[in-house]
């Protein structure tokens, strides 16, 4: 018997940019902070135009903040090349357990983001994966502001209540008016 894939519990760590070599290898860019935790994963889930498919994997290393990865199965160019722009996934209980000062991207896209007075100043649309420090993008209608995802910011999040409490630096928030 075959246990059904809870969709809810797949977190993208990665998309693939592209096939590596002619034998099916794919090269991938990692979309979180820690990628050598990943590259011991032994199966992942591709999310792409041909629907969402899971592969053991057959090695996974990390080369110059890429990936270049195999998976069982894929054996020429042209099947790795049909996988471009896909979504790499892994079971949320296959992770190791996350530290108090971390999170899923997933987990933050949606919640409301206030400010020290309560205040709403959006919901987070997007986490942007930056090389200094990520950045919410919240948005409240047309309006767009950008809050670099660092302590002196985010002063707390609230998973539970899908809140996250911001004290901007002054200025910051005009700057995106």
């Amino acid at each position: 018997m075959t246990a059904l894939l809870d969709r809810d519990r797949l977190t993208q760590v990665g998309t693939i940019t592209g096939s590596h070599g002619v034998r099916g290898g794919l090269k991938a860019l990692p979309e979180t902070d820690t990628p050598e935790y990943y590259v011991s994963s032994p199966a992942v889930y591709v999310d792409s135009k041909e629907g969402l498919r899971r592969f053991a994997v057959a090695s996974w290393q990390e080369a110059g903040g890429r990936w270049i990865i195999s998976l069982e199965g894929l054996v020429s160019r042209e099947e790795a090349d049909r996988l471009k722009g896909g979504l790499l996934l892994l079971d949320e209980a296959s992770l190791r357990p996350l530290a108090t000062d971390e999170f899923f991207r997933h987990d933050l896209i949606g919640c409301a983001v206030v400010d020290e007075s309560g205040a709403q100043l959006g919901r987070v649309a997007e986490l942007i994966i930056g090389t200094a420090q990520d950045v919410l993008l919240v948005r409240q209608g047309r309006r767009e502001i950008l809050l670099p995802l660092v302590r002196e910011v985010v002063a707390e999040v609230d998973l539970q209540r899908r809140t996250i409490r911001v004290t901007p630096p002054p200025g910051l928030l005009e700057l995106n008016d």
